[in-house]
């Protein structure tokens, strides 16, 4: 039984982190898509989100490919106040996939910029670990 689970299951993990490159990646406007469509006008008393992401965004607006991210700055910018999501009340838990497509990029530095947007949206990180 387990096997017939696991094998899968581990091909289409394997197909979502391969070594494929998108043209886009705009986690940004995704959290607040999934905010907007699911949270804001939800009567529930647990609200909770569980994000399975490199975290990297990846627009025009913004890249962590190449931009040297101060978040300060860009927590001022039009861009961020475009793609803030309302996460208030919000439990968020946050699984970074880590691979080799990103080695070059320190996660902390993504942690921490990923994490700031769920706070700065009112959202409550429970979580953040590494999956690689």
């Amino acid at each position: 039984m387990e096997r017939s689970f696991y094998k899968p299951f581990s091909s289409a993990f394997d197909d979502l982190t391969g070594d494929h490159a998108a043209k886009q990646s705009p986690i940004l406007e995704m959290i607040k898509f999934v905010a907007v469509n699911t949270f804001l006008e939800s009567k529930s008393r647990v609200k909770r989100l569980i994000i399975v992401s490199d975290m990297l965004h990846f627009t025009s607006q913004l890249s962590h490919y190449v931009d040297a991210l101060n978040y300060a700055k860009f927590a001022k910018s039009n861009y961020a106040q475009t793609t803030k999501a309302l996460l208030n009340g919000v439990d968020v838990d946050i699984y970074y996939l880590y691979g080799k497509s990103i080695l070059h990029i320190k996660i902390e530095a993504t942690s921490i910029s990923g994490t700031s947007d769920v706070l700065s949206s009112g959202g409550r990180v429970n979580c953040v670990e590494t999956v690689n």
